[in-house]
C-alpha cells in the first residue's frame, strides 16, 4: 500500500486519515481479487496490507506479530533485489494476477502457515510504555 503523505503542508491527522483510507482501499481491493480468483475450497484470509509504504517517512511492516513483520520485509527487499537484477540484465515481468493467486492460495504454502503456533495474548496489539525510566516507578502500558 503507498500513502502519499507531504510533511511540508499536510499535519499528522491528514496523514491518519490517509492511513486509514489507504487501509479500507486495500481492503476492499484484496476482497475483490480474492471473489476474482478463488476456488470453491478456498477461504479469504488476511485482507490487510503487510507493507506500507508512506512518502517522506518510508516503510512500515505488518503482521500478527514482530517476527511476520519483519518477514514481510524481507521479503519486500528481496522482491526490490530482483526486480533491480531483472532490469540489469533485461526486463522484470512481474506474474499475472492469477499466477500470484495460485502461488498465495497454494494449498502447500496454506498446509504450512497452518502449523504455526497459535497467536499470542496480545498479537495483534500495540503496546505504548511511559514511565519506564523514573526507577522504582511502575510503568503504566497502554495496549490498542
Amino acid at each position: 500500500m503507498f500513502v502519499k503523505w507531504n510533511p511540508s503542508t499536510e499535519t499528522l491527522s491528514e496523514l491518519e486519515v490517509a492511513i486509514r483510507e489507504g487501509i479500507a482501499q486495500f481492503q476492499s481491493s484484496y476482497i475483490e481479487y480474492f471473489e476474482r480468483n478463488k476456488s470453491e475450497e478456498d477461504v479469504l484470509r488476511e485482507t490487510s496490507p503487510r507493507v506500507i509504504l508512506i512518502q517522506g517517512i518510508g516503510m512500515i511492516n505488518t503482521g500478527k506479530d514482530l517476527k511476520s513483520a519483519r518477514i514481510s520485509r524481507d521479503l519486500y527487499h528481496r522482491a526490490i533485489r530482483v526486480m533491480t537484477g531483472s532490469e540489469g540484465i533485461g526486463t522484470f515481468s512481474s506474474l499475472t494476477e492469477e499466477e500470484a493467486y495460485l502461488i498465495e492460495y497454494w494449498p502447500l504454502e496454506l498446509y504450512k502457515l497452518s502449523l504455526s503456533p497459535p497467536e499470542g495474548d496480545f498479537s495483534r496489539k500495540v503496546a505504548f510504555v511511559t514511565g519506564g525510566a523514573g526507577g522504582l516507578v511502575v510503568p503504566r502500558v497502554s495496549v490498542y
